[in-house]
């Protein structure tokens, strides 16, 4: 039995999420309304990471923001490459919610008892939205688990701490946010160990109770997600040339190592050691890359911000829900902040999805088939992270070496 266990948790998460995929959706192909009978472990699985989701977010978000007390980010090279990955992830979810719209994944799968047309979301005013995103009440936002307002307070918390006089007492309330922030990692961490036997429940439902068109969607929605993470390496590859006259040939034939390896392993922290030789590469400087790439492998989700508004609106399409320009905002500005503030999650994304679903009122069948289709999909999630963290690289640090010898030696081999 032990020997059993040990293979299991050699076996690596992707593949695993990949299997409980597979056998779910045959699972549901074979026994029918009858696989309901497990239902109760997808919704335990469910339950169980709503119940982490909001005190992770929460205390990894004031933990997060609070960390940005370093001297590097007040400068000028620190400034520019917040304002570069916080544009980009901007650029991202605007470009998840249109791809969605366009191409619209959910409406191959219809799910039974989705949603009326008055259930759906109703249009309300931008100015409407941001109202709503400011707690009257935190300790009941956090208990009714409203998502966007426990944000936006734990942003000013973070905020607050930074711009203590204190000194002592600063650190001394940030190592205490970030030591609650890691116990919660590790009961999500605990958590995820169900995720395979939970997507394969729900999974086997959702085939069981909706039938195959769920594998004609998850074909559907993959080419979304891949259609707009090409959209953002091109547009790496625009803005590089804009402000450096670097050709796209040139830099990713520079960067084919980054991405092949962040392809393959599907892993920020892997890649970085080769995204920081990789902009060595370039003749860039090393007090710069030292800073920029390990900082935009914690803040830069750029592909997160895709799979995040796709996702929440391939849902809504299989709901026969409506969003709003209210709604759309409001999901677009919260993925932002959540994007940017939190790292280090592991097995974050299937939080962030699960979490987003139950706030705007998406049906959790749908993320549950995305997270079973995740390995699939994280290969080119982290490639265009790992790409997009260099090219923010290249076009912060260019204005400090373009007179340089070592970067017009590099840039002419």
């Amino acid at each position: 039995m032990a020997g059993v266990v040990k293979k299991w948790r050699e076996i690596p998460f992707v593949y695993k999420m990949l299997g409980a995929l597979v056998l779910g959706v045959i699972a549901g192909l074979v026994f029918g309304e009858r696989v309901t009978v497990i239902s109760w472990i997808g919704t335990l699985f469910i339950r169980l990471l709503q119940m982490a989701a909001m005190p992770l977010i929460f205390f990894s978000l004031i933990s997060g923001v609070a960390s940005l007390d370093d001297p590097q980010l007040l400068g000028k090279i620190g400034i520019k490459i917040m304002v570069y990955y916080i544009s980009t992830t901007l650029i991202a979810a605007i470009v998840g919610c249109v791809a969605a719209t366009l191409i619209s994944p959910g409406s191959s799968l219809v799910l039974s008892g989705a949603f009326s047309a008055d259930e759906a979301g109703q249009m309300t005013s931008i100015g409407e939205t941001l109202l709503s995103m400011i707690p009257t009440n935190i300790f009941e936002a956090l208990s009714s688990g409203t998502l966007v307002a426990a944000i936006v307070f734990g942003t000013f918390a973070g905020i607050g701490i930074v711009l203590m006089k204190d000194r002592e007492a600063q650190i001394r309330l940030r190592n205490g946010v970030k030591d609650i922030a890691d116990m919660l990692l590790r009961i999500v961490e605990m958590i995820m160990g169900l995720a395979p036997f939970g997507v394969f429940a729900l999974i086997a439902n959702t085939v069981g109770t909706n039938g195959s068109n769920v594998i004609g969607f998850i074909g559907k929605y993959v080419l979304t997600l891949y259609s707009c993470l090409i959209f953002m390496v091109l547009l790496y590859n625009v803005v590089i040339f804009l402000f450096t006259r670097i050709g796209p040939v040139k830099f990713m034939k520079k960067a084919a190592p980054s991405f092949i390896t962040a392809f393959s392993t599907c892993s920020s922290l892997a890649s970085m050691p080769v995204n920081l030789k990789t902009a060595e590469s370039f003749g860039l400087p090393r007090k710069i890359y030292g800073f920029t790439i390990p900082l935009g492998a914690q803040i830069n989700k750029d592909g997160t911000a895709i799979l995040i508004t796709t996702s929440c609106l391939a849902a809504g399409q299989a709901a026969g829900m409506v969003l709003g320009l209210g709604e759309l905002a409001q999901m677009i500005i919260t993925v932002l902040i959540i994007t940017t503030g939190i790292a280090g999650v592991p097995g974050g994304t299937v939080v962030l999805l699960t979490l987003f679903s139950t706030t705007f009122g998406f049906p959790t069948e749908v993320a549950a088939v995305i997270m079973g289709a995740f390995a699939i999909m994280e290969m080119g999630i982290t490639a265009s992270n790992i790409v997009g963290d260099l090219a923010g690289t290249v076009v912060v640090s260019y204005p400090e070496c373009k007179d340089t010898e070592e970067f017009k030696k590099a840039m002419s081999s």
